[in-house]
C-alpha cells in the first residue's frame, strides 16, 4: 500500500509540473512582457550613468543611483588627509533619485567599493581642501519624492587596483550594484 500511494504521489508531480512548463509555453507574450520590465528595471547597472534601481522588500521601485563619475587618484584631500604610501583615493560621484511617493534618508556608510580583487572599501573619513569645490557626502541627506541629490564619497584603494563594485546596502537584505570594472 505504502509503495502505491508512492507511485501515484510521484505520478501527480510529474503530470503537475508538466501541465506548468505547457502554461508557460503557451503564453509568450506575457513572458516576453515581463521578461522586458525586468532588464528595464533592475538593482544591478553596468559602467557610468546606468541607473540601479533599489526596490523595497515588496517589489516597489524606490529610488535609483546612477553613477556619474570615478576619479582616481582624487587630490582634493585636505592638509592633514594625504593618503599612506601605496594607497589612492577614489572619489565616486552619483545620483540618487527618489521615485516613490515617500521620502528617503541616504546614509554615507551605507556604501562600499569593491575592489577587482573582492576587497570590500568602505567609505575613507578624509576631509576636502577649504579652496576644494567638493563637497564631500559625510552626513545623512534626505531625498525628497520627485527630487535628485548628486553626492560624492572618497574611498582608499590600494593604487592600480583595478575597480570592481560601487554598492549601496540602504537596508538589510537589499544590496543596489554598479559594474565599473570596464571603467
Amino acid at each position: 500500500m505504502r509503495k502505491l500511494l508512492t507511485a501515484i504521489f510521484a505520478l501527480m508531480l510529474m503530470l503537475g509540473s508538466t501541465a506548468s512548463i505547457a502554461m508557460a509555453q503557451s503564453t509568450p507574450e506575457a513572458s516576453a512582457d515581463s521578461s522586458a520590465a525586468a532588464i528595464s528595471e533592475t538593482s544591478f547597472a553596468k559602467g557610468l550613468n546606468a541607473p540601479a534601481t533599489y526596490f523595497s522588500e515588496r517589489g516597489d521601485p524606490v529610488a535609483t543611483m546612477t553613477v556619474v563619475d570615478i576619479e582616481r587618484g582624487w587630490q582634493d584631500y585636505g592638509e592633514y588627509y594625504a593618503p599612506d604610501p601605496g594607497v589612492e583615493y577614489v572619489a565616486v560621484t552619483f545620483e540618487i533619485s527618489v521615485v516613490s511617493r515617500g521620502n528617503l534618508v541616504v546614509e554615507p556608510y551605507d556604501f562600499s567599493l569593491i575592489d577587482g580583487i573582492g576587497r570590500n572599501n568602505s567609505r575613507s573619513w578624509v576631509d576636502a581642501a577649504d579652496n576644494s569645490s567638493v563637497e564631500l557626502f559625510e552626513d545623512d541627506a534626505a531625498v525628497a519624492s520627485g527630487e535628485t541629490a548628486e553626492l560624492t564619497i572618497i574611498f582608499e584603494v590600494y593604487e592600480e587596483t583595478p575597480l570592481g563594485y560601487f554598492m549601496w546596502q540602504p537596508s538589510s537584505g537589499i544590496i543596489i550594484m554598479v559594474d565599473l570594472t570596464e571603467v
